[in-house]
């Protein structure tokens, strides 16, 4: 890849992608192909393992996310790409790092959530620890899990294979950016607790977002193999372009036919923004977003809450959306650049 390239790529939002390479060719160490945080075991191809970070004031902000679902979303953040890498999460072990600040009822909170969760979702607790942090709530989870098709290889993705995405997206951007409202005129001094009764699918998504697993396990019942499956964490763009960059291959993709919630539609529009926007550009939906073959697309087009977006395309036609008009641009990702 030329410098030019490189440049291109970080204005892309994929800088991400371009840290792995660079370290890869400076220390030779190789990112796992599994779904995004999980890896494999050597001479265990069916063992997973998925470890998982979060910090104030990046990931979460307590003025307004309760630390029951925090630790709810600690376990769906972790275990997401256990179940996306064809597995079941079987035990997690999970460190938090806070201050004096934290009192037992706030612990016993947020150890609730992590217990909520992992019940929700067949997994136990095997260990936990806490420790002193001087720079806010930090929380650590690692999970592991053993795949369910006794390490079967999928089938490598080829042109013309189906984008695939379950649920629906953009919910849970739009969500936070009324939490951040909402925060914002808080600490301007009005001091009321606000109305958000209008908003409670989007802040739900947001807050405590679950994985649509029933359909990763309805989908290898009806003897679907994916190609590739990953997590939408950082906005559909990011994860497709990604997952396209990965396997050296392009996509098309169509605007009107990735999947947005009515709610958010109506939220998205009082803020003034396109909700495709949202779906493209934002995170943590924790939605899964498959490639198919498609010479199995009758299996695929009767499954309730799994939507056809696309196609993958040969790597020279690049990664393109497609308007309602028909009109075609070039797939942007806003994901972090290097500095």
């Amino acid at each position: 890849m030329t410098k030019d390239n490189e440049k291109e790529q970080e204005e892309r939002g994929l800088g991400r992608y371009d840290l792995f390479e660079h370290i890869t060719r400076k220390t030779g160490l190789k990112r796992e192909e599994t779904a995004f945080g999980t890896s494999t075991v050597q001479g265990r191809e069916d063992m997973l393992i998925s470890h998982e970070i979060m910090l104030e004031g990046i990931d979460f902000s307590l003025v307004y996310f309760p630390l029951k679902h925090l630790g709810y979303k600690l376990v769906i953040r972790t275990i997401a790409g256990i179940f996306a890498s064809g597995g079941k999460p079987e035990g997690l072990r999970f460190a938090v790092g806070m201050s004096s600040r934290f009192g037992k009822a706030e612990t016993e909170d947020l150890i609730e959530g992590i217990m909520m969760a992992t019940e929700r979702y067949g997994a136990v607790i095997r260990h936990f620890d806490f420790i002193t942090s001087l720079t806010g709530l930090t929380l650590s989870c690692t999970a592991w899990g053993h795949r369910e098709d006794n390490g079967a290889e999928r089938p490598v993705p080829a042109v013309n294979d189906l984008i695939c995405v379950t649920g629906d997206l953009g919910a849970a951007f739009t969500g936070l950016q009324v939490l951040e409202r909402e925060r914002r005129i808080f600490s301007d001094g009005a001091g009321e607790q606000p109305d958000l009764s209008d908003y409670e699918y989007t802040i739900g998504r947001q807050l405590k977002p679950e994985l649509r697993s029933d359909l990763i396990h309805d989908l290898s019942a009806k003897g679907v193999t994916p190609s590739a499956v990953t997590v939408v964490r950082e906005g559909l763009a990011t994860e497709l372009m990604g997952l396209c960059r990965e396997k050296g291959l392009g996509c098309r993709l169509y605007y009107d036919k990735i999947p947005i919630d009515q709610a958010t539609h109506r939220n998205a529009s009082e803020m003034n923004y396109d909700p495709v926007v949202a779906a493209m550009n934002g995170g943590d939906d924790f939605e899964f977003l498959m490639l198919i073959p498609v010479s199995q697309v009758k299996s695929v087009s009767d499954t309730k809450g799994l939507t056809m977006i696309g196609y993958l395309t040969d790597s020279s036609e690049g990664c393109l959306l497609v308007t309602p008009d028909d009109a075609i641009v070039e797939l942007r990702a806003q994901g972090w650049r290097l500095p």
